[in-house]
């Protein structure tokens, strides 16, 4: 049975699956670690801010106090559908505009009620004067520019980006939380406003709670598919790599015959595993690879899109392949030394 499965190369099947399951969790370990960001592109070091108790939570409130911030890159409020957004310089953020524009320094000021839709937003807009308005919050918004719609099954996704000074949400609307980016010295960018012991506010990466409300059964998921790729990858991975070595034990009592050291033959042994494992790996990842691309096309699935994303964590992939080879160097010790701690005519029988 041994010699079916490693010369079909169904060997090579197996530890290919194990690289992709391997992989996909290493991804999935390494999401769950960074941290969420309204707008894409800001900084790890943003902050986040909500009032005390007693304190007012709607956009006005919200809005003057962020409005006293004069150094920043990104700065607004978390709403129930999107943000009220501050972009600032345009070059701070990587929202991918298909048209239209981002709002100009004079809507700031004046609080023009103008908004940006996501792509798939655009059917709930309506046209009027050959122009494109859409109706929330008990009013009528100007939509000055469509972005990419991105990742839409992200519960968190914006699906539009209004005037954080727009008056159409000043008073009826509650923020979820404010938030402000300056890089390292957001904290410090906070710290001047006038009213800020009336807020609280912390580093983003400290409010994970607050920033994935609305998650649970993303995160729920993510439990099961732990519990279940962890059992099926141990299993899988010390079977394969076994088998593989077994394979290789007539290889190992010729080398014996002829003289070969114990540290040549074990070092031969891991050099051809680790030709074997990188090469079942590269498969594995563009298997990963065309899995990601066609989960971020079709989008069939909002926990899979929160748990392992639509783009390569090559974080999360060196971190299986390391993990792979750590398994596999255990077992190889195990193994090859107790062949080679047997005499050459135990050996000879045996095959």
């Amino acid at each position: 049975m041994r010699q079916f499965f490693y010369k079909s190369g169904l060997i090579v099947v197996i530890l290919t699956m194990v690289s992709v399951l391997f992989g996909l969790c290493g991804i999935a370990v390494v999401r769950q670690k960074n941290i969420y960001k309204p707008i894409p592109g800001m900084s790890s070091d943003y902050v986040i801010l909500y009032p005390k108790s007693g304190q007012p939570s709607d956009c006005r409130y919200y809005s003057g106090i962020l409005r006293e911030i004069g150094e920043y890159q990104v700065k607004g409020i978390k709403l129930q559908g999107g943000c009220a957004v501050d972009l600032g310089k345009s070059e701070n953020n990587d929202i991918r505009l298909l048209r239209g524009r981002v709002f100009s320094a004079e809507e700031y000021a004046s609080g023009t009620n103008v908004v940006l839709v996501r792509e798939d937003m655009l059917k709930l807009c309506r046209q009027e004067n050959n122009q494109t308005w859409f109706h929330i919050y008990n009013a009528d918004f100007l939509v000055v520019g469509v972005y990419s719609k991105g990742n839409i099954n992200d519960r968190r996704s914006n699906k539009y980006l209004v005037n954080l000074y727009a008056e159409g949400i000043m008073d009826q609307v509650e923020g979820s939380y404010g938030f402000c980016d300056n890089g390292t010295e957001s904290i410090a960018a906070f710290y001047t406003v006038s009213e800020n012991d009336k807020m609280i506010y912390n580093k983003a990466e400290n409010e994970t709670v607050k920033l994935n409300q609305n998650m649970q059964s993303s995160i729920n998921g993510a439990i099961v598919m732990y519990l279940s790729v962890s059992f099926v990858v141990l299993l899988n991975i010390f079977s394969a790599i076994y088998i593989w070595l077994r394979g290789r034990r007539k290889e190992i009592v010729l080398r014996k015959l002829a003289g070969a050291e114990t540290w040549q033959i074990f070092w031969w042994i891991v050099r051809e595993f680790m030709i074997f494992v990188l090469g079942t790996f590269a498969l594995g990842t563009a298997v990963i690879k065309l899995f990601l691309v066609f989960l971020g096309r079709w989008e069939f699935s909002a926990s899979m899109i929160a748990i392992f994303g639509t783009e390569m964590e090559w974080m999360g992939i060196l971190l299986a392949l390391i993990t792979i080879l750590f398994i596999g160097f255990a077992i190889i010790s195990v193994v090859v030394g107790k062949y080679l701690r047997k005499e050459i005519i135990q050996l000879v029988r045996q095959e």
